[in-house]
């Protein structure tokens, strides 16, 4: 009987161990992704200031600027291309 009660406790004491550990996995990949989600959105904003300042170097050109895709099909002009086509 004692050794059954000794058993019981000692399972008990396991599966606490279990759950504190899976507790504490749990915690340490929240932070994780929460610090990946953070680095994402700092990485998106970066992106988006320096594809602002290449369109705007690009519209303010002293020069026409045209580019095309890999078919040849036009992508994308600035206004000063417009101005010195017919």
């Amino acid at each position: 009987m004692v050794g059954i009660l000794i058993c019981g406790l000692l399972l008990i004491g396991l599966l606490i161990l279990a759950l504190r550990q899976r507790r504490a996995a749990q915690r340490a990949l929240m932070q994780a992704r929460d610090h990946l989600e953070d680095e994402v959105a700092h990485r998106t904003r970066e992106l988006e200031t320096e594809r602002q300042r290449v369109v705007t170097a690009i519209e303010t050109a002293p020069d026409g600027f045209a580019a095309s895709d890999a078919l040849g099909r036009l992508q994308l002009t600035n206004p000063k291309l417009g101005e010195l086509l017919p």
